[in-house]
């Protein structure tokens, strides 16, 4: 009997030539997948890391678990009532009382402004009366961690209006590790609160521009040899202006009239757009919107991820792989862009269990089955 393949956004479907009959080929790999990551879930109700060791306390997976999790339709997967709230309960009970999560009783930081960051959207997103003032303490808490005046950093510094790590231990004026992920992530975290103001809004975009390469902005960047003008503007962006190692996308040596810079990239670009789109950017309304947008347009290639080289001793193009679909999905979803091929290669990708996991490289920990199945989980909502 001869068999024709169509695909379907997540189901593959088996057409016979002969008798038309049509056979469910394979189940929903968002329903498989969210049902695996639910049985993840341990007895004190998080999520906690099978691989690393300072990622076992569960704070972070717990609150990025719970929100990949919240993104799932009903009618895909319901999950038992039970299991949210022993998900919201493990929250509740590590964050601080600052409003942080992710510092961990051993003093291990777990990605504090992620954790946090995630966690509100949680809180926010199962709206339970209990949960009120701890995420008005949540957003007290996030607002004071973005980099400016009152931590005394100035508008010439780079990490400017940013959002970093969420070290405990810095000193007025200090700032430790600040890109353009936890930028984004905080950043659309306190949208969904409602808690961005125009000052916060400002002083982002601030740092949104230097991360873009903006012509205007003639702040001194990672890699400039302290320089400040004459980088090319291509619309894209790069993750950090300040720690020049995070960097993953080539950097131009420069000539006489150029200085050293860092080539935009995918995942970063990507991270731009929803930076943007979390401060009330629109676009059309907001020419550094349009232009990042335009940037990725351009380059619709899913694998490996555009402006990641290929010839690095790191391999980082296989590393972002599902970093990569799963903020691919959130743009596009974000934009109305079709993303049926980010499902079509996630379905094809899923491991019989429903999990996923990244065996090209652990530099992203993607090797990980519990985080690059998060990942999965949030590009194939996205994806719907």
């Amino acid at each position: 009997m001869r068999f024709a393949l169509f695909w379907t956004f997540g189901t593959a479907i088996f057409f016979s030539c002969e008798t038309g009959a049509v056979q469910e080929a394979k189940e929903d790999p968002l329903r498989t997948a969210a049902k695996w990551l639910w049985l993840q879930q341990g007895r004190d109700g998080g999520w906690h890391s099978p691989k690393y060791g300072f990622l076992k306390g569960g704070e972070t997976y717990t609150a990025f678990a719970m929100y990949a999790l919240s993104l799932v339709p009903d009618s895909v997967w319901k999950p038992e009532e039970t299991a949210v709230n022993r998900g919201l309960n493990f929250i509740r009970e590590h964050i601080r009382q600052n409003g942080v999560l992710g510092t961990g009783d051993s003093g291990i930081l777990e990605y504090p402004n992620y954790a946090t960051a995630y966690a509100l959207r949680v809180l926010i997103h199962h709206n339970r009366e209990e949960d009120r003032g701890r995420i008005a303490t949540v957003v007290q808490y996030l607002r004071k961690e973005q980099f400016e005046g009152n931590r005394g950093i100035s508008d010439t510094m780079a990490a400017y209006g940013a959002w970093g790590f969420g070290e405990t231990n810095l000193k007025y004026g200090e700032f430790g590790y600040v890109d353009i992920s936890h930028t984004r992530r905080v950043t659309e975290a306190l949208n969904a609160a409602e808690q961005l103001d125009t000052h916060a809004i400002r002083a982002c975009r601030s740092f949104l521009r230097l991360c873009q390469k903006h012509p205007a902005d003639a702040r001194v960047r990672a890699k400039s040899g302290g320089r400040k003008t004459g980088v090319p503007f291509d619309g894209g962006f790069f993750y950090s202006p300040v720690i020049e190692g995070a960097n993953k996308g080539k950097s131009d040596s420069g000539n006489d009239s150029v200085p050293a810079y860092f080539k935009s990239y995918a995942t970063a670009t990507c991270d731009g757009i929803l930076s943007l789109l979390g401060t009330g950017a629109t676009p059309g309304r907001n020419p550094d919107l349009d232009s990042a947008i335009s940037w990725l347009r351009k380059r619709p290639e899913m694998d490996p991820p555009p402006g990641l080289p290929l010839d690095e001793l790191e391999p980082w193009y296989k590393a972002m792989h599902y970093y990569h679909l799963m903020v691919r999905a959130e743009v596009y979803r974000k934009l109305g862009w079709d993303c049926g091929e980010i499902g079509r290669i996630l379905s094809a990708e899923q491991y019989e269990d429903g999990h996923f996991e990244n065996r090209m490289s652990p530099l992203m920990k993607e090797d990980d089955p519990v985080l690059a199945t998060c990942m999965a989980v949030i590009a194939m909502s996205n994806c719907r």
